[in-house]
């Protein structure tokens, strides 16, 4: 399952470029895993894209909030701990954690 998370900005991008999305939705898709993967941007480089970083955050509270096979979903507070390490704003992610406990689609 990693392996595909590893591939899914890519494969993303594809899909978005093949439904015929604009070249910033396109970038905004293949860089909100920047930095490390998948072109292995600098910080400085990929948080420069406000954007981009956004749509990571939404992606990352998804990912903490879901079951996976090797992990469980985790709780609200584990969630912002986590992200405020990775250097998000509280208020944010209080935001994006309240989005998504209601179900929205951001």
């Amino acid at each position: 399952e990693k392996g595909e998370i590893r591939r899914h900005p890519r494969a993303s991008m594809g899909v978005a470029r093949n439904l015929g999305k604009t070249e910033l939705v396109q970038e905004l898709i293949i860089s909100h895993h920047e930095p490390g993967y998948p072109r292995a941007r600098t910080r400085e480089q990929a948080h420069s894209f406000e954007l981009a970083r956004l749509l990571r955050l939404a992606d990352k509270v998804d990912a903490l909030k879901s079951k996976r096979s090797y992990k469980p979903g985790f709780s609200d507070s584990v969630c912002k701990q986590l992200l405020l390490e990775e250097g998000f704003k509280g208020e944010l992610i209080d935001l994006f954690l309240l989005l998504y406990s209601k179900g929205s689609n951001y």
